[in-house]
């Protein structure tokens, strides 16, 4: 007898566990690879890789509803 076959394989999701293990690591290595004598990046290396994704963050997601709320249209719902 013949194994059923699937409709389509199955996909995987990065949820809310794998996002924070994975924000932990990046942030530990970082943090562990440029410090003491013998760093392989400088600190201020780190800083520029930690601070360009939320410099985009803020200009993709914050600035938009800033300039709504300036204009007088009403801001997004919360999910609830």
């Amino acid at each position: 007898m013949a194994a059923p076959r699937m409709a389509a394989p199955p996909s995987m999701a990065s949820g809310d566990a794998r996002s924070v293990t994975l924000g932990f690591l990046l942030t530990a290595s970082l943090v562990f690879f440029s410090q003491g004598a013998n760093a392989l990046i400088k600190p201020v290396t780190v800083l520029w890789l930690v601070s360009l994704p939320l410099m985009d963050m803020h200009r993709d997601d914050a600035a938009p509803l800033q300039a709504r709320s300036q204009s007088g249209r009403s801001k997004p719902l919360p999910l609830l």
